[in-house]
């Protein structure tokens, strides 16, 4: 094997690893303490651990959810980018179990102001957010849920992920 090559899989692994992190970060750190939830699968699978009072956790719902667009990823999209959406699924799933229970100690700032404004939460928490799933799209990868969505249907019409997302 080339090694250029393959260092550039293990860069690129490094950056997506890093860009589920800051994701999984924003979620666990901002969002979820808050009872705030965004939009796409991981919103949804928030909502559904606020329903069952926590008994269905994101870490399980997530990739649960996330099998039959893993499908639609590999058929259409090819091996490469499944492969790294599995990748991110697995790592996001762990994160979200583990994160959690470490209570905040993670960012070892004072947020005590940010975390009294509602609308500062969800600005960092989505611009966190944004930043980590940038980090992993440009790499190739996806978190799954509408990110595949989005990313399908760039493949078959003119219309940027950006775009898509924004629609």
């Amino acid at each position: 094997m080339d090694y250029k090559k393959l260092l550039y899989v293990i860069w690129d692994y490094f950056l997506i690893s890093l860009g589920t992190l800051v994701y999984c970060l924003a979620w666990t750190s901002f969002l979820q303490p808050n009872g705030l939830a965004s939009g796409g699968l991981t919103g949804l699978c928030t909502i559904v651990q606020y329903g069952t009072n926590g008994a269905i956790p994101i870490g399980f719902s997530f990739p649960v959810l996330n099998v039959f667009l893993l499908v639609l990823a590999f058929l259409i999209l090819g091996k490469s980018f499944g492969f790294k959406t599995i990748y991110v699924i697995g790592l996001s799933s762990l994160l979200f179990a583990i994160l959690p229970k470490f209570n905040g100690e993670i960012i070892p700032l004072n947020l005590e102001v940010l975390m009294d404004n509602k609308l500062m939460v969800a600005i960092v928490g989505a611009s966190l957010e944004a930043a980590g799933i940038g980090f992993v799209l440009l790499r190739g990868g996806s978190t799954g849920g509408t990110d595949i969505v989005a990313m399908i249907i760039n493949k078959y019409w003119p219309v940027s992920v950006g775009k898509v997302y924004l629609f």
